[in-house]
């Protein structure tokens, strides 16, 4: 296979490569929420985890799962926005754009 003089080198990584780039932003990514998300934070607790648990990329499936029903309690319980949005580290929420889903 040749590789496009103009593609991004991280998409000619091998799957072991990948997540060795990926392991540490995925942590980052999982501490800031854990830190951040209220919701997260009550997800992780129920589910007896940390984010340390989870910071392999292998070690995804043992993340607490959301759904939309979730996400539409919480927000229903905690209006407006719920416990989801992380804004209030430190990036204030500036900006809310919604869909319907189509």
């Amino acid at each position: 296979m040749t590789k496009h003089p103009t593609a991004d080198p991280i998409e000619h990584l091998s799957p072991e490569e990948l997540d060795v780039h990926q392991a540490p932003l995925l942590a980052r990514q999982l501490a800031y929420v854990a830190t951040h998300s209220p919701l997260y934070q009550e997800l992780y607790r129920a589910a007896g985890l940390s984010p340390a648990d989870v910071a392999q990329p292998q070690n995804l499936r043992h993340l607490p799962f959301s759904d939309k029903r979730t996400i539409l309690a919480d927000q229903e319980a905690f209006p407006p926005f719920g416990r989801l949005a992380t804004g209030g580290g430190r990036d204030p929420l500036l900006r809310v754009h919604t869909t319907s889903g189509t």
